[in-house]
């Protein structure tokens, strides 16, 4: 899962209940006690769980759960079953998903909705024609204090940004400590900004800025970006990947599509290439290959005839490519590289 600032004074008066903290306390809330099932209870046992997820030492389990229309962030200790965070979403948020960022931080993925006239009159241009946008943020919830925050929530109209759903976490050497990006500006053209954010206060400082036309940036397990794509002209539907080595940047791939959409960067292998899905065989179907960072190289990985490669499968805590999934024409369909996963999966 692989994720803030003061908001435009025309927003804030509207929206100031809806993101001021992303939940509440759930424990009025309570009215039955845990079950003394077991971990496969929790999740089979419970109709409303909309997500879960094991932290990294599993011993807790996050869950987003429904109450009627009320969703709750619900942490549980697996050895006793008791409940030791429930949070409420606050009004006009919907909570989307849940993760970790370390044993002691959970992630919630919230999203809230905003009339197109206050994005158009906070500075940024919105394309179409629908009356109502939906935005998405990341908060982090602390189990030890019981207490969430909204991500970056004091950068400037943060409700607008458009990256501020992913969180970055954990990083090497960095407990404590994400990596998230942010347009510098509320203007859709404006440069990403690599924040590192404290995610138990939800505050963060920039590191690093990229041009506006960059697209996806890379980072390794200690936060430092190693590759970006962006867009070169859009006229031309061309795109360009860098190799990022601390300052400095050089191109080892570019392309021309219809869109001039880069290839979508979607995880590092175990060897350190970095794995994309390229639509550029001939007869237009995607497939996996990995980068070498180092030479420019792509390298066939897995391809499907007649059928798109979706998507690759990452191991969640270290990011590692050890699968692929694809739709033929019957069900979904997915394949492991790592012959331990193979042999659970049959």
């Amino acid at each position: 899962m692989p994720v803030k600032r003061a908001f435009s004074t025309l927003v804030a008066a509207v929206l100031a209940s809806a993101m001021a903290a992303p939940f509440a306390d759930a424990r009025a809330a309570e009215s039955q006690p845990q079950s003394t099932s077991r971990l496969a209870q929790i999740y089979g046992r419970l109709p409303l769980v909309l997500d879960a997820a094991i932290s990294p030492d599993g011993s807790k389990l996050v869950l987003a759960e429904t109450q009627g229309s009320t969703a709750i962030a619900r942490v549980v200790d697996i050895d006793t079953l008791k409940t030791l965070v429930a949070l409420k979403q606050n009004v006009g948020q919907t909570l989307r998903s849940v993760d970790w960022a370390d044993d002691g931080l959970a992630i919630g993925l919230v999203s809230v909705t905003v009339p197109t006239a206050q994005l158009e009159n906070s500075g940024w241009r919105i394309k179409g024609n629908r009356r109502m946008h939906e935005f998405f943020r990341a908060a982090a919830i602390d189990v030890e204090t019981k207490r969430s925050v909204l991500l970056l929530d004091e950068i400037d109209s943060a409700w607008a940004q458009s990256n501020l759903a992913r969180v970055i976490a954990p990083i090497e050497g960095d407990p404590g400590f994400g990596r998230m990006i942010a347009r510098v500006e509320p203007q859709s053209t404006a440069a990403l900004g690599l924040y590192r954010v404290n995610l138990r206060t939800g505050r963060g400082r920039i590191l690093k800025r990229f041009p506006g036309k960059t697209a996806q940036i890379v980072f390794d397990e200690r936060g430092a970006p190693i590759a970006r794509s962006a867009l070169v002209d859009l006229a031309e539907n061309t795109w360009e990947t860098r190799a990022i080595a601390g300052d400095d940047e050089r191109v080892i791939g570019a392309g021309r599509n219809e869109f001039g959409r880069p290839p979508p960067f979607v995880g590092k292998f175990p060897d350190g290439r970095l794995g994309q899905i390229l639509t550029d065989g001939p007869r237009g179907t995607a497939r996996l290959v990995a980068l070498d960072l180092k030479t420019g190289e792509n390298a066939p990985i897995w391809a499907v005839d007649g059928f798109d490669v979706d998507d690759a499968i990452r191991d969640p805590w270290t990011g590692r490519i050890v699968g692929a999934r694809w739709t033929d024409s019957l069900a979904p369909r997915q394949v492991f590289f790592d012959t331990e996963l193979k042999a659970a999966a049959e």
